[in-house]
């Protein structure tokens, strides 16, 4: 299909959807319903165009034409010769099979661009509301996990194993928690692509709206590292535990760009976007 690199970006709001780890508007499920059984039609319809083959169909009638020759049969060709119904019939079989493969086609591009249209028409409700609360809800469970996971040691996931059940359990409760809200943030990394957003400074404000004050020294040659781990289980631990000063938010690009400015102000900062410094964020590829 014609559009098939742009459909791409959306992959990682597919996958995440058939994980399990959020929901998305229905428009959207029959948008990509739609478009993928006029593809599987399409196929199917050009394969049955190229098994009828009239060229098969005309040797057979070589055969019988030389047959009844030989025969001192008639062989001219009128609509009572069997070979000539024949072929007659397979090439307009044929021409029948591709017109319908190219409707078909046509038809699976247009929902093709059914989906990228109904992805944009309905980003900012994707965004805030559904994977809104699938962020909410793991921001809840690692509250709740918390206490009991306060103190893991991240880096050292060996250690795990001679640990009591209770620490264990965190641990298992933290991982499914950091795979469920990476696939949440690469939906919405996927989303904020698809609506054109490639530049490296807005993508800072990605997943917190006060990144610069938690990190002031991030984007400059005074960087350093990150106040948070680096393991995505201890990270996302951290984030929840400075989710107000950070700012976690779960934000549309225009709440990023918009928030841009403002930030600005309160710092007297002059954010530059350099891609280096997102190796710890969901930055666009």
């Amino acid at each position: 299909m014609a559009r098939n690199k742009e459909l791409a970006v959306l992959i990682p709001l597919w996958a995440g959807l058939a994980d399990g780890h959020f929901t998305v508007p229905e428009a959207l499920l029959a948008a990509r319903a739609a478009h993928g059984i006029l593809s599987a039609a399409a196929n199917l319809a050009a394969e049955a165009a190229q098994a009828v083959r009239p060229e098969v169909v005309e040797d057979d009638a070589v055969a019988a034409v030389l047959e009844a020759a030989r025969a001192g049969q008639a062989f001219l060709s009128d609509d009572s010769q069997p070979w000539a119904v024949a072929i007659a019939k397979a090439k307009e079989d044929r021409t029948a099979r591709e017109a319908e493969a190219r409707v078909l086609v046509q038809a699976a591009s247009v929902a093709e661009d059914g989906i990228l249209g109904s992805a944009h028409e309905l980003s900012q409700e994707l965004i805030t509301t559904h994977l809104g609360a699938a962020l909410d809800e793991v921001i809840s469970l690692v509250e709740k996990v918390q206490p009991r996971a306060a103190g893991l040691p991240w880096e050292q996931p060996e250690r795990v194993i001679g640990m009591p059940q209770v620490q264990r359990g965190a641990w298992d409760a933290m991982t499914k928690a950091a795979t469920r809200y990476q696939a949440i943030r690469g939906a919405q990394s996927a989303l904020w692509r698809a609506a054109g957003v490639t530049d490296a400074t807005t993508y800072r404000l990605l997943e917190m709206r006060n990144m610069h004050l938690v990190w002031p020294q991030a984007g400059s040659w005074q960087e350093g590292t990150p106040p948070w781990p680096t393991d995505p289980r201890g990270r996302l631990l951290w984030l929840v535990e400075h989710k107000d000063v950070a700012g976690l938010w779960m934000a549309t690009p225009n709440e990023a760009q918009s928030a841009l400015p403002e930030i600005r102000d309160e710092r007297g900062l002059s954010i530059k976007p350099r891609q280096a410094s997102l190796g710890v964020f969901l930055a666009p590829p």
